[in-house]
């Protein structure tokens, strides 16, 4: 009797162990494949009536994210199945407590959002160029939890860090060709591809360029400085001169990307890290060589900065010169305003951008939104539509009345905008969670540091603060996002559930 049992349980182990290697291959393919996929697609938008052509009703085109969208959903889709079958069918404990009310509580949330919006099939969808809706942000969540319930091999979780060496692959050449001025699109056989889905009468802009795979500079920026600090930190962690090197090569790749998108908020955030990772790099009980490999990494950074930068002063003024920028506000006015206000015929703000590039003005709006309606939100990526577009302070803020603004430029006020403060407060839930159990398992770990499976944990962790920080001034993006739930999925399952379920 005794024996049967045990055969049983290995059968139940085997069982557990071939299902969760499916998993493992499902979501290092939405790691990997999502971030890279462009292909354009034409279709009809329909939305309430806004003075700017772009979010009008009418045929729109979506060259990065629909394809990126449904690959997700997919994906999230399947995955859910083979994991709903590992529970039911197998007979997989989802044990702990805590995390199965913050999971079904969050989709509560997103969900419920969407039904009370005024803009119901956006709430859902997202806006046609972004696709940032409530079935995104739940699969999302989805894949966070099924990657906390899942066990992986202890040598291949720093897969999960090498499924992004092709986005930097792929973008760094696309940044190199973009950055001395080529286009890729000009290759017939290329636009045939990616532009397949071209409506008769459709042309492609002469001043359309090919950057990267994805769609704002800003998030092109943070992404990259996202990737930057995981192999910057794994190659200081690593033992192995080969594996140092590599990991430091791919580094110094994130980093020429963060360059080629010309945009601060990269620099800003990988500014942050290597602040953090200075840190950890004198935690560290070593020879000296994480030290000296960090103070190379600022050399070769420095001169990579004055190579490009004197070949484009915008690299300057976006990476070093963004910490000598003016923050107030830049006015101007006309004659006629001015005549006007002196005889009291109206009184108009002074032209001006907010600081933060406008962000602030926004944010101080957005939170004004976020009070009158806490519980539900208005939908997620509703923004255009709820937002004062005719505020009159708007031309104080953003320097003219015609900007049209459709999103919050901060992830956290966008889930609390779109789905409420309670949204917002279990997300950060999850991610203070993360920090301190991150914090206790290290500190019982930290003489096995740089064995393989602490090393991808570490990356993986420095990787997750990256992207949390970015998105203090950025919005949430199909790509980066879905990259950074799966990772934090993995790391609460190795940190906080200490993979549950070890029995039968």
């Amino acid at each position: 009797m005794i024996e049967m049992m045990s055969n049983e349980e290995l059968m139940y182990q085997d069982k557990l162990k071939r299902i969760d290697r499916l998993l493992f291959l499902g979501l290092l393919l939405t790691v990997a494949i999502t971030p890279l996929i462009i292909v354009n697609h034409t279709m009809p938008f329909v939305g309430p009536f806004v003075d700017n052509a772009t979010i009008t009703t009418g045929l729109k085109t979506n060259f990065y994210t629909y394809y990126k969208f449904w690959f997700l959903t997919i994906m999230t889709g399947l995955l859910l199945i083979i994991f709903l079958y590992k529970v039911v069918v197998v007979g997989y404990r989802l044990t702990n407590i805590k995390l199965n009310v913050i999971y079904w509580l969050l989709g509560m949330f997103l969900t419920f959002s969407a039904v009370a919006s005024n803009h119901k099939t956006i709430a859902l969808f997202g806006l046609y160029d972004r696709f940032d809706g409530t079935i995104t942000y739940l699969c999302y969540i989805t894949l966070f939890y099924i990657a906390a319930n899942i066990n992986i091999n202890r040598e291949k979780l720093i897969w999960f860090i090498y499924a992004l060496i092709p986005f930097i692959l792929v973008n760094t050449i696309l940044g190199v060709i973009n950055f001395y001025g080529f286009d890729v699109l000009d290759y017939d056989w290329l636009q045939s591809i990616l532009f397949f889905d071209m409506p008769e009468g459709y042309s492609i802009n002469s001043d359309s360029n090919l950057m990267s795979t994805l769609n704002n500079r800003n998030f092109m920026s943070g992404f990259s400085a996202a990737t930057a600090s995981m192999f910057l930190c794994v190659a200081l962690l690593s033992k192995s001169n080969r594996e140092r090197a590599i990991h430091f090569c791919f580094a110094i790749l994130s980093f020429m990307l963060v360059i080629f998108s010309l945009s601060s908020n990269g620099f800003v955030t990988l500014f942050v890290m290597l602040a953090v990772l200075f840190l950890l790099t004198l935690l560290l009980k070593s020879n000296g060589m994480p030290l000296l490999l960090f103070g190379a990494y600022l050399v070769i950074c420095g001169l990579l900065l004055s190579i490009f930068g004197a070949q484009n002063p915008n690299v300057w003024a976006e990476s070093i010169g963004v910490y000598g920028k003016e923050t107030g506000k830049i006015t101007q006015s006309t004659e006629t305003v001015e005549e006007n206000n002196q005889v009291g015929f109206l009184t108009l703000p002074n032209s001006g951008v907010a600081p933060g590039s406008g962000r602030f003005y926004i944010w101080d709006r957005t939170i004004s939104l976020i009070a009158e309606q806490p519980v539900l939100g208005y939908g997620l990526d509703t923004i255009a539509y709820e937002f004062p577009q005719d505020d009159i302070e708007k031309q104080a803020g953003l320097n003219t009345y015609k900007i049209i603004v459709d999103k919050p430029h901060n992830m956290y006020l966008g889930i609390a905008y779109g789905s409420g403060v309670f949204a917002l407060l279990l997300f950060l839930s999850i991610v203070v969670i993360l920090m301190f159990s991150y914090i206790r398992m290290i500190w019982q770990k930290r003489d096995e540091l740089n064995s393989t499976y602490y090393l991808a944990i570490t990356g993986m962790f420095v990787g997750v603060l990256a992207f949390l920080f970015q998105y203090l001034f950025n919005d949430s993006l199909l790509g980066p996002t879905n990259v950074m739930w799966v990772f934090i999925g993995i790391l609460f399952g190795a940190t906080w559930l200490d993979k549950p379920n070890k029995t039968g």
